[in-house]
Protein backbone atom coordinates (compact mmCIF):
# COMPACT_ATOMS: atom_id res chain seq x y z
CA UNK A 1 0.00 0.00 0.00
CA UNK A 2 1.43 3.35 -1.01
CA UNK A 3 0.86 6.63 0.71
CA UNK A 4 -0.65 9.46 -1.25
CA UNK A 5 1.55 12.48 -1.59
CA UNK A 6 0.27 15.86 -0.54
CA UNK A 7 0.10 16.94 -4.20
CA UNK A 8 -2.14 13.93 -4.98
CA UNK A 9 -4.75 14.95 -2.43
CA UNK A 10 -7.66 17.05 -3.68
CA UNK A 11 -7.22 20.74 -2.95
CA UNK A 12 -10.00 22.29 -0.90
CA UNK A 13 -10.36 26.06 -0.80
CA UNK A 14 -9.99 27.68 2.59
CA UNK A 15 -13.25 28.86 4.10
CA UNK A 16 -13.99 32.56 3.94
CA UNK A 17 -13.74 32.82 7.73
CA UNK A 18 -10.13 31.62 7.57
CA UNK A 19 -9.13 34.69 5.59
CA UNK A 20 -10.76 37.01 8.11
CA UNK A 21 -9.00 35.22 10.95
CA UNK A 22 -5.65 35.57 9.17
CA UNK A 23 -6.18 39.32 8.67
CA UNK A 24 -7.10 39.78 12.33
CA UNK A 25 -4.18 37.60 13.45
CA UNK A 26 -1.67 39.61 11.39
CA UNK A 27 -2.95 42.91 12.78
CA UNK A 28 -2.95 41.52 16.33
CA UNK A 29 0.63 40.25 15.97
CA UNK A 30 1.69 43.58 14.45
CA UNK A 31 0.35 45.41 17.50
CA UNK A 32 1.99 42.94 19.93
CA UNK A 33 5.38 43.25 18.20
CA UNK A 34 5.05 47.05 18.10
CA UNK A 35 4.36 47.04 21.83
CA UNK A 36 7.41 44.83 22.42
CA UNK A 37 9.53 47.15 20.26
CA UNK A 38 8.34 50.20 22.19
CA UNK A 39 8.78 48.56 25.61
CA UNK A 40 12.29 47.24 24.96
CA UNK A 41 13.78 50.44 23.50
CA UNK A 42 16.76 51.23 25.76
CA UNK A 43 16.98 54.52 27.62
CA UNK A 44 20.68 54.13 28.40
CA UNK A 45 23.56 53.20 26.10
CA UNK A 46 24.65 50.35 28.36
CA UNK A 47 21.49 48.43 27.43
CA UNK A 48 22.28 48.41 23.71
CA UNK A 49 21.20 44.75 23.40
CA UNK A 50 17.62 45.76 24.05
CA UNK A 51 17.90 48.08 21.06
CA UNK A 52 18.50 45.07 18.82
CA UNK A 53 15.47 43.34 20.31
CA UNK A 54 13.46 46.50 19.79
CA UNK A 55 14.54 46.79 16.15
CA UNK A 56 13.68 43.12 15.55
CA UNK A 57 10.27 43.68 17.13
CA UNK A 58 9.70 46.72 14.95
CA UNK A 59 10.63 44.79 11.81
CA UNK A 60 8.34 41.92 12.81
CA UNK A 61 5.55 44.42 13.47
CA UNK A 62 6.05 46.01 10.05
CA UNK A 63 6.07 42.57 8.40
CA UNK A 64 2.79 41.53 10.02
CA UNK A 65 1.21 44.87 9.21
CA UNK A 66 2.23 44.47 5.56
CA UNK A 67 0.95 40.87 5.45
CA UNK A 68 -2.34 41.84 7.13
CA UNK A 69 -2.92 44.64 4.63
CA UNK A 70 -2.08 42.36 1.70
CA UNK A 71 -4.47 39.70 3.00
CA UNK A 72 -7.17 42.34 3.55
CA UNK A 73 -6.80 43.71 0.01
CA UNK A 74 -6.94 40.17 -1.41
CA UNK A 75 -10.06 39.42 0.62
CA UNK A 76 -11.83 42.61 -0.49
CA UNK A 77 -10.82 42.02 -4.13
CA UNK A 78 -12.08 38.42 -4.00
CA UNK A 79 -15.41 39.46 -2.50
CA UNK A 80 -15.77 42.18 -5.15
CA UNK A 81 -15.06 39.68 -7.92
CA UNK A 82 -17.61 37.22 -6.54
CA UNK A 83 -20.16 40.03 -6.16
CA UNK A 84 -19.59 41.14 -9.75
CA UNK A 85 -19.88 37.59 -11.10
CA UNK A 86 -23.05 37.02 -9.12
CA UNK A 87 -24.52 40.28 -10.40
CA UNK A 88 -23.64 39.45 -14.00
CA UNK A 89 -25.06 35.93 -13.81
CA UNK A 90 -28.01 35.28 -16.06
CA UNK A 91 -31.12 33.86 -14.49
CA UNK A 92 -32.01 30.38 -15.62
CA UNK A 93 -34.96 30.04 -17.94
CA UNK A 94 -37.17 27.02 -18.36
CA UNK A 95 -36.94 25.25 -21.70
CA UNK A 96 -40.11 24.19 -23.41
CA UNK A 97 -40.99 20.54 -23.21
CA UNK A 98 -39.83 18.44 -26.14
CA UNK A 99 -42.55 16.25 -27.56
CA UNK A 100 -42.60 14.06 -30.66
CA UNK A 101 -44.65 16.76 -32.43
CA UNK A 102 -41.96 19.38 -31.75
CA UNK A 103 -39.28 17.02 -33.08
CA UNK A 104 -41.33 16.41 -36.26
CA UNK A 105 -41.81 20.13 -36.78
CA UNK A 106 -38.07 20.67 -36.46
CA UNK A 107 -37.35 17.89 -38.99
CA UNK A 108 -35.52 15.72 -36.49
CA UNK A 109 -37.97 12.86 -36.44
CA UNK A 110 -40.07 11.30 -39.14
Amino acid sequence: MTRAHKSDAPQIAAPEGGSVWRVNLHFFLASIFALIAWATWPTEAINWGFGLISIAGGLASFHHLKMGLAEFVTLVWRKGTVRKQTKDAVETKLARKITPDVLKDAGMKQ
